[in-house]
């Protein structure tokens, strides 16, 4: 089977931040015993948690991805909804460099 687009650019995004920011990096795979609105992409660089909403261009956040969203920047933790690379290369530059 054919991987999606959005499981594309998470693969292109995880190739991305472990090339060029050190640390861990994870992709979360729902399942019927995983909370459901968490992040697609989770990490931690330079002791700062990271999360990743990734969607296509077009789509956006459900409610509860954004509630949880929310949550993570309340505990001072990174959300972002990347539709691209370069979203991502653009909040870690801002934030880390």
């Amino acid at each position: 089977m054919a991987k999606q687009p959005e499981s594309r650019l998470v693969g292109k995004i995880l190739n991305f931040l472990n090339a060029n920011y050190p640390g861990w990096w994870r992709k979360i795979h729902g399942g019927p015993f995983q909370s459901r609105g968490i992040p697609d992409i989770i990490g931690c660089h330079r002791g700062r948690f990271i999360s990743i909403e990734v969607k296509e261009p077009g789509n956006t956040a459900s409610g509860l991805q954004k509630k949880n969203g929310n949550e993570i920047r309340k505990a001072k933790g990174l959300w972002l909804v990347a539709y691209s690379v370069e979203d991502v290369k653009n909040m870690m530059e801002a934030k880390f460099k």
